[in-house]
């Protein structure tokens, strides 16, 4: 069977035309090398080279095979560098998930911060609730997902990239919206008042946070609405359904019929985490991470853009 080094040593000869010059080019002695050609000669069955007083020239299928061996190795080095590339994280795909609420935070920054640093890894991005990303990464359809609030279960781990508050989100023409609204509105204001919220199911380490918080100031939510994504609750605030508590990227959602309003006493802090599976062999999932807990620039200058506060 021809191998790649026996093209290799052809197309020495082949580009030289002399067997000494050859084996220099080549850092071997002349013996292996003259061995080789004729081995691949015989395994062919036809002569390669004209050999007249001591001078090399290429028979038809010597030209033949020289321009198809270019090809073959051309193709092969290429082959072996995008491998090398995939298995240094340098080159492939990643497949990750997100909740809605990450857009209003650092996830658009680090994203693009991420496709500049590493041109050779397509990201494909798919928007899906915290437990749909945990069932993907059951199925092994993401390597990573970022959500608000996760939870580290025996299938997945976490890491924190970012860190917020919870505030207030009032209709805009509501009396409690109007009250002051220059100063924080204590959470008290807010009980026996309708409460639109997500489902515990979707996220319930965030939903248990809003919930603590509210149970060590001492009162208790009126949950009377639910609705999946953050988008669609401060929409139905804005047509006056009721009040909610969402994380305090949201002000970068503004939309006429609401207001946010800081809290207090101060909230408990809640995260925007990265996860990925335990199952996963991907090294571009390492290099993701790695990226992320470094701080990128663009990630830290995202961070350092003035946000816009509540009233």
């Amino acid at each position: 069977m021809t191998d790649i080094r026996q093209l290799r040593y052809f197309l020495a000869v082949a580009d030289e035309l002399h067997v000494r010059r050859a084996a220099e080019r080549l850092h071997i002695s002349q013996p292996p090398l003259t061995r080789s050609i004729q081995q691949l000669e015989a395994d062919l069955g036809t002569p390669l080279f004209h050999r007249v007083r001591k001078r090399l020239s290429l028979t038809e299928a010597g030209a033949q095979l020289r321009q198809d061996a270019r090809r073959l190795i051309s193709e092969l080095d290429q082959s072996m560098a995008r491998v090398r590339e995939v298995g240094l994280g340098r080159q492939g795909h990643l497949r990750i998930g997100f909740v809605s609420t990450t857009l209003y935070g650092s996830l658009p920054g680090l994203i693009r911060s991420f496709r500049e640093s590493h041109p050779g890894v397509a990201l494909d991005l798919f928007e899906m609730t915290a437990k749909d990303q945990l069932n993907a990464f059951e199925n092994g359809s993401i390597d990573l997902g970022f959500q608000v609030g996760a939870e580290s279960l025996g299938h997945s781990r976490s890491m924190p990239i970012d860190h917020d508050v919870l505030i207030a989100c009032l209709p805009e023409q509501d009396p409690l919206a109007k009250a002051a609204p220059n100063r924080p509105l204590p959470l008290r204001k807010l009980e026996h008042q309708p409460i639109v919220m997500f489902p515990r199911t979707l996220a319930p380490r965030l939903y248990d946070t809003i919930v603590g918080y509210a149970d060590a100031v001492g009162i208790t939510l009126s949950i009377e609405q639910e609705a999946v994504q953050m988008q669609t609750i401060i929409g139905l605030v804005s047509s006056g359904i009721g009040y909610a508590i969402v994380p305090g990227c949201m002000t970068a959602l503004q939309r006429p019929g609401i207001v946010y309003r800081q809290l207090t006493p101060k909230s408990p802090a809640i995260t925007t985490d990265l996860v990925w599976s335990n199952a996963s062999s991907s090294p571009l999932v390492g290099v993701f991470r790695a990226f992320v807990a470094s701080g990128s620039t663009a990630r830290r200058q995202t961070k350092r853009q003035p946000r816009r506060r509540p009233t």
